[in-house]
């Protein structure tokens, strides 16, 4: 009986081991096993081309629709590229073409399609009628010829190879559409100049066409037009004049210009207008288009270039836009971003200042004023010192009576206020004029305001030397001048 026991408990300590070593085997962390070596590196994929701008001379690119155009690196502190083709009516692009010249140099090759392909394996890869072919002229005088086919599948890569060869590679998408630009892919349609200028200080900058333009002329296809000039810088001004503004209109009158309005309302939106791409090369029929009696703008520098552009229709197409054509050119264009032309529609009377005539004429330059109003004829001389010569009296004499200078200084105020208060398209009347002012200057020059009452005595037609300013005043400001000469007449002073 002890035997059994002794042997039964032997046999306990013995499971009571087994199970804590298969405790500790269970709970202890597995051992790492070996690090399997890396097989070795694949061989890298020799590029396409693998040049640099001092071994190549040109580069020349041939699309499937035979056009071409050909590049040169220019060696220097930092390359740089130029375009040996002529430009034509639209300028290059230069970073376009400097894109497309770095991206020929060194074409790199992200994966093999295909090695030894046939020429119906060819086909399958666009290469057998490639999209273009790029050829670089080594200075060596050797050449090699590279050539771009279609897109993969996947939308990342197109297929190219070197001419001669049967291995087909796979190049980055963004590469290849350098490669496969045409040439009017790579042309510059801003429409409109930019200056070079150097400062006093020796600095350049690039200014747009805003600064130097001389002459803008609208004509709209609905019979809307104006025609706007800007001051030259050292132009000087004539005799008497105090130049406020920038600009001033020829057409449909001859105006000082509202400087606010012009700027923001034409030539703000007109200058930012640019060309996004080549719409039609050689449309069949410009009223399509709306270019066969399209909108006319005209534009001419202080140098003298001259642009003529014309406005069409709007692009019905998802790409907003409207049809444009430059003068001379038998391209359609395709205006970029949509573009602004409310200026097509600006009224003229809306671009110009808002005073009739005389706010213009600095009273320093006046020699005599005539008033003919209701069957009377008041003559108002002046005498004004200028700014340099305080110590010259002011003399007024109205009718020889002499006025004081406050009133004399105010009475030809009234007359400059004159307004511009709402445009005037009728004819003006067939009568003699209701009141009519001449400004004699001491140049020798003069001018004279007629006012023609309209609109039942409300308003009256405003003509500058006998020439309609489409435009009326509000009656109350013929009243303001007639009033002041009754209060100088009976010794009252003008209130300021």
């Amino acid at each position: 009986m002890t035997g059994n026991i002794k042997t039964l408990v032997i046999g306990l300590a013995v499971l009571l081991a087994l199970g804590g070593a298969l405790l500790m085997l269970t709970l202890w962390p597995e051992a790492e096993p070996e690090a399997t070596p890396a097989p070795p590196s694949a061989e890298p994929i020799p590029p396409l081309a693998d040049e640099t701008y001092l071994t190549v001379t040109h580069i020349t690119v041939t699309l499937d629709s035979g056009e071409s155009y050909e590049i040169s690196p220019v060696p220097g502190d930092t390359v740089d590229y130029k375009m040996n083709t002529p430009a034509g009516v639209f300028p290059w692009d230069m970073s376009r073409v400097r894109e497309t010249g770095a991206a020929a140099l060194r074409v790199a090759v992200d994966e093999i399609a295909e090695e030894n392909a046939g020429s119906e394996r060819l086909q399958v890869y666009g290469l057998d009628k490639p999209a273009s072919r790029v050829k670089l002229t080594r200075t060596d005088g050797t050449a090699a010829e590279l050539l771009i086919g279609r897109q993969s599948p996947t939308g990342t890569h197109h297929y190219a190879m070197r001419a001669g060869t049967g291995t087909v590679g796979l190049i980055r998408v963004h590469v290849a559409e350098r490669l496969t630009r045409a040439p009017d892919d790579m042309r510059d349609y801003t429409l409109f100049k930019t200056y070079r200028v150097t400062d006093e200080d020796g600095q350049t900058r690039i200014d747009d066409f805003t600064g130097h333009f001389s002459r803008l002329t609208l004509e709209n296809r609905e019979g809307l037009r104006y025609e706007i000039g800007r001051y030259l810088e050292g132009e000087s001004a004539p005799p008497g004049i105090v130049r406020i503004n920038r600009y001033y209109l020829h057409r449909p009158f001859e105006a000082e210009g509202h400087d606010y309005a012009i700027t923001n309302g034409v030539l703000d939106p007109l200058l930012t207008l640019r060309a996004a791409r080549v719409y039609d090369k050689s449309p069949a029929d410009w009223s399509v288009y709306g270019l066969d009696a399209p909108h006319i703008l005209t534009l001419r520098d202080e140098e003298g270039w001259e642009l003529e552009l014309h406005v069409g229709g709007v692009n019905t197409d998802e790409e907003a836009g409207r049809f444009l054509r430059v003068a001379g050119t038998d391209y359609v264009l395709l205006s970029a971003d949509g573009g602004d032309f409310s200026f097509l529609s600006r009224d003229p009377f809306y671009l110009r200042a808002t005073t009739a005539w005389s706010r213009f004429y600095d009273i320093t330059g006046v020699d005599e004023i005539v008033y003919e109003y209701d069957g009377n004829l008041r003559v108002q001389s002046v005498s004004a010192p200028k700014p340099d010569e305080p110590d010259e009296p002011f003399v007024s004499v109205l009718d020889g009576v002499p006025l004081a200078e406050y009133n004399g200084r105010r009475l030809y105020r009234r007359l400059a206020e004159i307004s511009l208060d709402g445009p005037y398209t009728d004819p003006l009347p067939d009568a003699p004029p209701d009141a009519r002012f001449t400004l004699r200057m001491k140049d020798g020059t003069a001018r004279t305001l007629s006012l023609y009452s309209v609109s039942g005595g409300r308003h009256y037609a405003i003509a500058l030397d006998g020439e309609s300013q489409m435009a009326y005043t509000a009656a109350g400001k013929l009243q303001r001048v007639i009033e002041g000469l009754e209060i100088v007449d009976a010794g009252g002073e003008l209130p300021d």
